[in-house]
């Protein structure tokens, strides 16, 4: 029989998360209202899965899934928050599976399942991210620093370097400074290949660039 834990700080959640467990057949071995109480049970109950609702009083939602990491605890992350805010960034976090409070309980039940076995569980949106994430990782602008990619995105989308000084309050030098580091990083010759870049790749994508 899998067993779980369950985190989550509300005690309605928590019941209505056992009772459908309970119904299917998977064993909840143990409640938590908030991150302390959770890593003591995880450190002291053998469990298969973590049911974690991002949202506990006294824990970043992504902390508790770092430290859930380290123990490689196979984790679900089930929430009321955006899917497609939180859905990637939660598995590329260490997650297994991630369910929204607004899916049906036989995807709880699934995903609990899936997971217990090794199996990651998604929905189709979440894949499709994760999938753009992979290949958006391995792009050559990805090897640029917060900063590089302030000065890339606006030379893609057409500023001077004294647009760009201006607008990010800084040098005139230090912008060309950036230029041709990103130039060399991404390997492109000119300012023309850099917009061409961003025009195929990025135009109607965030690069990270404000974060």
């Amino acid at each position: 029989m899998v067993r779980v834990l369950i985190a989550d700080d509300h005690d309605v959640v928590r019941e209505g998360i056992k009772g459908i467990l309970n119904e299917a057949g998977i064993d909840v071995v143990g409640e938590a209202a908030n991150a302390g109480q959770l890593l003591q049970l995880t450190t002291s109950v053998p469990f298969d899965v973590v049911i974690l609702d991002l949202g506990l009083p006294d824990a970043s939602g992504m902390h508790v899934l770092t430290e859930l990491k380290q123990q490689a605890a196979r984790v679900i992350v089930y929430s009321a928050y955006p899917e497609e805010k939180f859905g990637a960034r939660t598995i590329l976090g260490g997650a297994r599976g991630f369910v929204s409070k607004d899916q049906s309980p036989e995807d709880l039940i699934k995903a609990v399942r899936a997971v217990s076995r090794g199996v990651r569980f998604v929905s189709p949106a979440v894949a499709d991210q994760l999938l753009w994430d992979t290949e958006i990782n391995d792009q050559p602008h990805e090897k640029l620093s917060r900063r590089e990619k302030q000065v890339f995105q606006l030379l893609g989308e057409g500023h001077s370097v004294t647009e760009i000084s201006q607008i990010l309050g800084i040098s005139f030098k230090t912008v060309s400074t950036y230029r041709s580091r990103i130039l060399e990083k991404m390997r492109l010759a000119n300012n023309a290949e850099l917009i061409s870049y961003y025009m195929r790749h990025l135009e109607e994508k965030s690069v990270g660039a404000q974060s």
